[in-house]
């Protein structure tokens, strides 16, 4: 299976989830997975998504939608994840 591929018009993308966005304080305000192939994909931070900001530098596999929002950014809505390889300090 490739790093993304699409089933039943949902993707499939496997990376690691990472920060993009922080507030002014250094709190975690935008994240992303990249993928093995170096795109990245922005998060949507609901549903889902949100319990991604739990994962952050893990191995995850993401189902969902994929939309262009801003600019050539593209954005996933998590429908489902699970974690590939958690992260080791």
């Amino acid at each position: 299976m490739k790093k993304e591929e699409i089933i039943n018009n949902q993707t499939i993308l496997r990376g690691i989830v990472l920060p993009v966005q922080w507030d002014e304080t250094g709190n975690v305000v935008k994240i992303s997975i990249n993928t093995y192939d170096e795109k990245e994909y922005l998060i949507n931070g609901d549903g889902r998504g949100r319990e991604l900001f739990n994962h952050l530098k893990e191995l995850v596999e993401i189902q969902g939608g994929i939309a262009q929002k801003t600019g050539s950014a593209e954005w996933v809505k998590v429908h489902r994840y699970s974690i590939l390889k958690p992260f080791e300090a």
